[in-house]
């Protein structure tokens, strides 16, 4: 697995870094801190020699910003800590590093605030949702996959993307799940299933 990034881009004088994540991990900042290190590393490339002049060579601001939608209760909005993951040592001098994510809860109904200023992130949010509630039956896998994408497009949501794009997104989200189900031994593969379907019913 190499290091990527969902999405990252430079808007005005800031850097943003945007992850969509289904499992929780305390260990995002330190990941966002290797994601910033490449991105500034590539950012001064052209004028690297600068690093070591007199003169203060200012790079963008960073913005990271996680997007959760796992089965797992978590919080509307928490805010992680590169800091929160040092060995404490005792000392009260802080720490010559710092990077912090800004995890936001989008399954639906979260965030109701943030949904209703965008709109394809609200649509994204209910489809999830719609994918789980079939799940939620006695559907084969993909036929609850494909079930859900049907009734989102009928009921215009995420229509135009799901029309344009269904194979490659049902395509997607088996891949995604199949390399779920393939961490999990034979043996607790019963049990992760049942897992799965009991937080869907919470």
């Amino acid at each position: 697995m190499g290091m990527k990034n969902d999405l990252s881009f430079i808007i005005g004088d800031v850097m943003n870094l945007y992850e969509h994540q289904s499992s929780y991990s305390p260990n995002l900042p330190l990941r966002g801190l290797f994601y910033f290190a490449s991105l500034y590393r590539e950012q001064i490339e052209d004028v690297k020699q600068k690093l070591y002049t007199n003169v203060p060579l200012h790079i963008p601001f960073p913005q990271y910003i996680v997007f959760y939608n796992g089965t797992k209760q978590e919080p509307e909005r928490q805010e992680l800590k590169l800091s929160d993951l040092f060995v404490k040592t005792g000392k009260e001098v802080p720490p010559a590093l710092e990077c912090k994510a800004v995890v936001l809860n989008i399954n639906f109904g979260h965030n109701r605030e943030l949904m209703e200023k965008c709109v394809t992130l609200r649509e994204y949010s209910r489809f999830v949702a719609m994918i789980r509630q079939q799940m939620s039956g006695e559907l084969p896998f993909e036929e609850a996959v494909e079930r859900a994408v049907d009734t989102c497009i009928r009921q215009e949501i995420l229509s135009e993307i799901l029309r344009k794009n269904r194979s490659e997104v049902i395509d997607m989200i088996l891949t995604e799940y199949n390399e779920e189900e393939f961490s999990v031994s034979e043996g607790e593969a019963e049990q992760y299933v049942k897992k799965v379907l009991d937080n869907l019913d919470e």
